[in-house]
């Protein structure tokens, strides 16, 4: 069925208190029961929302992000958010979530994400699964002024970021820390990032930035081991290398 039958509810029970303050309100929602028609019971147990002037803080202790976004799609939500979405649908689950924002924009923030992903049939940039078709990345994300921090440690991911790489990747360990810039253009920055995936291993760090206007900048510190080079064209940043070199180096390590 179409988006509205996929988030069609069966349960939908809760006690909803309501405050109004001088500058704002408080909506609580506790003792949350939720059933959709096709599935187990969300987790969910509580909702809180503080409006206070131009703040407005968010905290659950779950959420469901394909039921959210479906829910929410003609909802009018922040404008940062829908660029971060792309106009795609995660799917997920989310958990010790607290979100400020500020004006409408997302300022500061914290949640746990478990089985992060695409929707099926739904491009997301970048496409992250499971090389068992299930399921997703596990990470820890941060909102903090100008970007995010995402902590990860996990294992058997498939990573796919169109323009990137030749064809997904399929990695069977990642650990570290990733910053995510996006208050001047979009920066990716890991101080310390432990990969192990088939025929390469690499421990090290890079800093990379796109560019509207010229090819992206990226800047890699790193120790790693190839078992077969002629496995590593999958693993090049083939847009932020100019095609000559590219294909010098395509050649020299196929050969």
């Amino acid at each position: 069925g179409g988006p509205s039958e996929q988030a069609a509810l069966k349960t939908v029970a809760t006690t909803l208190a309501w405050r109004r303050v001088a500058d704002g309100w408080d909506l609580d929602a506790e003792s949350i029961r939720i059933r959709p028609v096709d599935g187990d019971p969300l987790p969910t147990d509580f909702v809180r929302l503080k409006q206070r002037g131009e703040e407005l803080r968010f905290a659950t202790n779950h959420a469901d992000l394909g039921q959210l976004a479906v829910w929410l799609a003609a909802a009018p939500l922040p404008g940062d958010f829908l660029e971060l979405l792309d106009r795609n649908v995660p799917r997920g689950q989310a958990s010790h979530v607290r979100l400020r924002f500020d004006g409408g924009r997302l300022t500061e923030g914290f949640l746990d994400l478990k089985n992060f992903g695409n929707t099926t049939g739904v491009p997301l940039r970048p496409v992250v699964g499971t090389q068992s078709g299930e399921g997703g990345a596990d990470l820890t994300l941060y909102r903090q002024p100008g970007g995010w921090l995402a902590e990860i440690d996990q294992r058997d991911l498939i990573l796919a970021v169109p323009g990137m790489f030749r064809e997904p990747i399929p990695i069977d360990h990642i650990k570290g820390r990733l910053y995510w810039f996006d208050r001047d253009g979009l920066a990716l920055y890991s101080p310390g990032l432990v990969v192990a995936s088939d025929g390469l291993d690499l421990d090290g760090r890079f800093y990379y930035r796109a560019s509207d206007r010229a090819a992206g900048y990226l800047d890699v510190e790193a120790q790693f081991s190839l078992d077969d080079t002629r496995k590593a064209p999958g693993y090049l940043p083939r847009h932020v290398i100019d095609r000559e070199t590219l294909a010098w180096l395509d050649r020299a390590l196929e050969g």
